[in-house]
Parts: structure tokens; C-alpha cells; sequence
């Protein structure tokens, strides 16, 4: 049956924003400015109201916005209460519900708490996904993303609606799954205890691993759940939250344990060792011979294979032809002998991405055999005068005593310190042993990124510089400025937090990074890796364009490759961006804009 509708003239005062109408909350300011403007134009457009049979007056359903601004007008004498108003009328809750989310069609765009609760209520009702996306002209993507908020408090919703909170962190308040804990840290949040999002998700996750945690990348999330570990899914992030760490530890350290006995049974090495850290230290080879494996060089067929899967992304290749990569490359390296199998080992460890890592092969020394002369009866043997225990304790009481000796020379160290640093010393030949770690800076696709030289000054490595007191001299005849520039660029490149931990945070926000400063994003280095679905929005939102613009339909229909590059025209060249006409304030955000991995760091 079709339903009836027809248009009424009806008194202002016997029409009401019904419940259906998404707009339920809308500010005074707006209420205004819209009335106005109805004074200065009329009211162009009809209003769209339902007869409720729960009222004797007429539900307003599209064009809330509109009746308060003429409620506002009547209240300043400006408008008549009696005055008749034309507004088309349906009877049917279904066509009623059709003209509610038609109205974000052509209406000024729901505030993001709206959305969550007006697409909430419609799916309530029993409208599907795809109906919401069609009526409130947006696709379902959108809808699924606003429908993920929809499990929240209203008090979250409430502080998304004030702007005491942005989307990002709503989005981060779904990562909870305790009701108690969610309710303290949206109160810390309302206190201004908690900002940024990272720490919304650590205060929500306090005693969880994140799925990126090299154990959980080991162990895999399937094989952590069969085994009844707890889990929370980021809705927004490609991350979860493990609650149960001792489990993991247990599932992690058994794997490696089996791995590392799998590899010497089918390698057949005389020992296998498996180690708890990220790279194997040089003090647990340190008294090893090295072994090496005899290189082989490749038909010319498979080295050319070779030489053309390693020229493609890893990412870019199929599973298939990544296996066969390391197959060649493997055979590359040649094989051991027998002999070195033998009597060699290897050790095994996890790497800081997850990955299973062995380090081949070593042997161990056989301990010399001191001699006894002659053997015969009485003969003397030639041992020192000392166990080497005690000539390790003497060794130390002169190593204490010369660093007391240190501690009241301040300057002196530190001039140490920055010859060290700028030396770029052997660690054999540091008189300090401070080690630097310096993690990698450089990107693998380094176009339009610029790392600051003095960072770069500290990566040099030189064999032939030892500690002598003349080369100390030279360094402190450089002065004391020098000397802490020096040190500061050492000490800095050896940051390793980053923002998604609450160490990087705090350093965040103490010396606050500006990323756009040093990298722009452009087709080699991020558009043409990125995930080829996210092209189009990301057009659409830099450009600030809906569905439906002929700047979107466009694009859309190019080539992935050909996107990248006209993204990358849109950082880079100001008269692209003057063709699009973009304002200042669009420009500015364009040279603001950050990827979402690097939100909450400083543009």
C-alpha cells in the first residue's frame, strides 16, 4: 500500500520536533543565525511532519532546525505563534522514518554524536545498514565505523557532542571491556587527567600486551585464544589487547623452545640454543669461533628470478613467490660441512617484529690442556701464582677505584663521553662502556625526508680511533659548546620510544616532534603503498568533497598508481592546489595532515 501524504497548512504552535526528526540537540548560536536568515529569506523550504497518534499536534520530522529558528523569531515578537506553516503530513511511521534520514541529504551534515545515535535508533527499528547508508547519503562503511561508537556510554556521547573530547579519542573508548574501568577513565578524561589517545587506551588496558608485541606476533592470536586468553579488539586500530601476559610468556617460551630443537634435528647442528632477547649479544659468542658456509653462485636463470623478486615490495608479493625468494637467497649462502655441522651450533631468538631469527653457526673452544712436564712423580705443573678468581677481584678493586676516582670529575667525563661520541670508537677502544643503540632512521622509500645531518654525524663508525690523551685534547680544544652538541645529538639518537607507548608519550609532549618538518607524504614513499580502497576517501577528506562531486567520481576511476600521484601533486604544488580552489584554511590542514599511525605527534 502506498502511503498518503499531502501538504497542510498548519499553525506554528501545534507543531513539535518529533522523536524521529536526528537532530535533537542543537546549539543556540546555530538556532540564530538560521533564524535570521529565515527573517532576512522566508522559509524556502516545507517542513515534513508525521500524526503521531501519541499526539494531537504534528511531529516534525525533517526540518527541526527550521521550527526552532521560527519558535525563536515568535518568541521575539518577530513571528506569529498562530501563523500557519506549510508542512507535508504522512500518516505512516515508515515513510515518517524514510523523510528523518532523508534529511541529511541535502542538510547541513550531523554532528558525529548524532550520527551514532541516529543511526543507533534506526538500526533499533530494524533498518539495515545499506537503508542508513541510502538514505543519509553516506556509504556503509561510514556507517559501520559510526555504528562501532554505538556500545558506548551516553556520557561519552555526551563529551563527543560538547567537543570535550574529539573522534579520535571516542574511538579509543571502545577498546574497554570493563564497565567500572571505562567509567574512571572517562571521568579522568572529564577532570583533564587523561588526553591523548594512547593514554585512553593504556588507562583502559593497563596490564595488556598489544597484538604488535614481538611475543604475540610469535605465538599468533589464534593459537592465544585456543589456548583461553582473553582479548579485546580494537574496533578503529589493526590491534588487540592480550590480558593474559603469563600465558603468553608460556605459549611464547614453549614455541621457541620447540622451534629451536626442530632446527637442530633437521639442520643437525651439535647444539641449538634459544635466547630471550631481541639480537644475540656479543658476550654469548664472544669466545666462539665463527663458522662460515662455502658461497655458491646461482644458475644464471634463478639469479636472474632472484634478482626480479627482490626488486618488488615484500608486501607486493604472493605468498608463493615469497617463499621462493628465500629459498634463492638461502641458496646464495652456501652450506657448511659436515664437519662444521658436527661439531658447530646456532643460536635462536625472536626479533623485535615477531620474527623467528637464526644466527649461524658457531663452535666452541676446547679448553687448552696445561701441560705437566715429564708426568713423572714430583714433577712441578706451570700454574699462575693466582686462581683466576682472584685476579678477576683485583681487576675489579682497580676498576672501582678509578671510577671513584671519576665521579669528582665531572667535566672530564663528559669531554670522554663526547670524544666517544664523535669518534664513533670501537666498542675495544671506548674507555667508557656506554653503548649507543641507534635505531634505524632512515626510511627503506626515503623521498622528500630529510634527517637532520647532526643526527646523521653520529652514525660513523671508526676502527682506527682509540683513547690516548692527546686525542682527548683536540676534542676538548673544541670547547664546551662543541662537547654538549655532541653529546645532546648522541644522546637523541638513541631514542627508542615512541608515541605508542606512555614513555614516548611523556617525551612527546616535553620536546613535541614536528613530523612535517623533516617527511612529506608522496607516491613512492606512503600513497603508493597505501591500501588502495583508502585512496578515494582519503581524496574526498582532504578536499573536503561528498559523494556524488564530479572532483570524486573522478578520481575514483583512476588508476591506483595515477591516484598516488595526483595525491601527491596536492601536497606538493601549489597551483594544484589553487586549481581546486582550496582555502587557506584547507592548504593549512593539507600541510598538517599526518597518517593515522602518526596521530599524536606534532605536525
Amino acid at each position: 500500500m502506498t502511503a498518503q501524504t499531502e501538504t497542510r497548512m498548519i499553525p506554528l504552535d501545534q507543531l513539535y520536533v518529533h522523536p524521529f526528526n536526528p537532530r535533537q540537540d542543537v546549539s543556540e548560536e546555530e538556532i540564530a543565525s538560521l533564524a535570521r536568515s529565515i527573517q532576512v529569506g522566508g522559509l524556502i523550504h516545507n517542513l515534513a511532519g508525521f500524526t503521531d497518534p501519541t499526539s494531537d499536534a504534528i511531529g516534525v520530522v525533517d526540518g527541526g532546525r527550521r521550527l526552532r529558528a521560527l519558535n525563536h523569531l515568535a518568541q521575539q515578537g518577530l513571528y506569529e505563534t498562530t501563523a500557519e506553516v506549510a508542512v507535508k503530513v504522512t500518516d505512516d511511521a515508515g515513510t515518517a522514518r524514510s523523510w528523518a534520514m532523508a534529511a541529511n541529504v541535502t542538510h547541513k551534515p550531523l554532528d558525529p554524536a548524532d550520527e551514532v545515535r541516529a543511526y543507533r535508533e534506526q538500526e533499533a527499528a530494524g533498518v539495515s545498514r545499506n537503508d542508513i547508508a541510502t538514505a543519509f547519503a553516506c556509504t556503509k562503511a561510514h556507517v559501520d565505523r559510526r555504528l562501532k561508537l554505538a556500545a558506548l556510554p551516553d556520557r561519552a556521547l555526551e563529551l563527543l557532542k560538547d567537543g570535550k573530547i574529539n573522534l579520535d579519542a571516542a574511538k579509543a573508548l571502545t577498546v574497554g571491556n570493563d564497565a567500572a574501568l571505562l567509567k574512571a577513565v572517562i571521568g579522568a578524561i572529564e577532570q583533564g587527567k587523561i588526553s591523548h589517545v594512547h593514554q585512553i587506551r593504556d588507562a583502559l588496558n593497563p596490564k595488556s600486551v598489544l597484538s604488535t608485541d614481538r611475543r604475540a606476533v610469535f605465538v599468533g592470536l589464534e593459537a592465544y585464544r585456543a589456548e583461553g586468553g582473553a582479548i579485546t579488539e580494537d574496533l578503529f586500530e589493526e590491534n588487540a589487547y592480550l590480558h593474559n601476559e603469563d600465558l603468553l610468556d608460556s605459549l611464547f617460551a614453549t614455541k621457541l623452545k620447540l622451534k629451536t630443537e626442530h632446527i637442530q634435528k633437521d639442520e643437525g647442528w651439535s647444539w641449538a640454543t634459544h635466547i630471550d632477547e631481541t639480537y644475540l649479544p656479543h658476550g654469548l659468542h664472544g669466545g666462539m669461533d665463527r663458522l662460515y658456509p662455502e658461497q655458491v653462485e646461482l644458475p644464471e636463470a634463478d639469479q636472474a628470478e632472484l634478482t626480479e623478486l627482490e626488486s618488488v615490495n615484500h608486501w607486493e608479493l604472493s605468498d608463493e613467490d615469497r617463499a621462493r625468494r628465500t629459498v634463492l637467497h638461502n641458496r646464495t649462502l652456501g652450506d657448511f660441512d659436515d664437519a662444521d655441522i658436527a661439531s658447530g651450533g646456532v643460536f635462536v631468538f625472536v626479533n623485535g617484529n615477531g620474527e623467528l631469527c637464526i644466527e649461524r653457526a658457531f663452535r666452541k673452544r676446547e679448553k687448552e690442556q696445561k701441560s705437566t712436564g715429564s708426568g713423572a712423580k714430583g714433577a712441578t705443573t706451570d700454574k699462575p701464582a693466582l686462581p683466576q678468581n682472584a685476579l678477576d677481584d683485583l681487576k675489579r678493586i682497580a676498576l672501582g677505584a678509578q671510577q671513584a676516582a671519576l665521579i669528582s670529575k665531572q667535566e672530564l667525563l663528559l669531554d670522554i663521553l663526547g670524544w666517544q661520541i664523535e669518534t664513533g670508537a670501537q666498542m675495544w677502544k671506548r674507555p667508557l662502556g656506554v653503548k649507543f643503540d641507534q635505531p634505524t632512521l632512515r626510511p627503506e622509500k626515503d623521498s622528500n625526508c630529510h634527517i637532520d645531518a647532526r643526527l646523521e654525524a653520529t652514525e660513523k663508525e671508526d676502527w682506527d680511533a682509540a683513547f690516548t690523551i692527546e686525542a682527548l685534547k683536540k676534542f676538548q680544544q673544541k670547547g664546551k659548546k662543541h662537547r654538549n652538541a655532541v653529546i645532546a645529538a648522541g644522546l637523541a639518537r638513541t631514542l627508542v620510544a615512541t608515541t605508542t607507548n606512555s614513555t614516548g608519550g611523556a617525551v612527546a609532549e616535553l620536546a613535541p616532534p614536528e613530523i612535517r618538518k623533516h617527511w612529506t607524504p608522496d607516491a613512492e614513499n606512503y600513497f603508493g603503498r597505501l591500501r588502495a580502497d583508502l585512496l578515494t576517501p582519503l581524496w574526498a577528506l582532504l578536499l573536503e568533497i561528498e559523494d556524488g562531486d564530479d572532483r570524486l567520481t573522478g578520481f575514483d576511476k583512476l588508476k591506483r598508481k595515477e591516484k598516488a600521484n595526483e595525491l601527491e601533486a596536492l601536497f606538493s604544488d601549489a597551483s594544484v592546489q589553487e586549481a581546486h580552489g582550496l582555502s587557506r584554511e584547507q592548504v593549512a590542514a593539507i600541510d598538517a595532515w599526518l597518517p593515522s599511525e602518526l596521530k599524536g605527534q606534532k605536525a
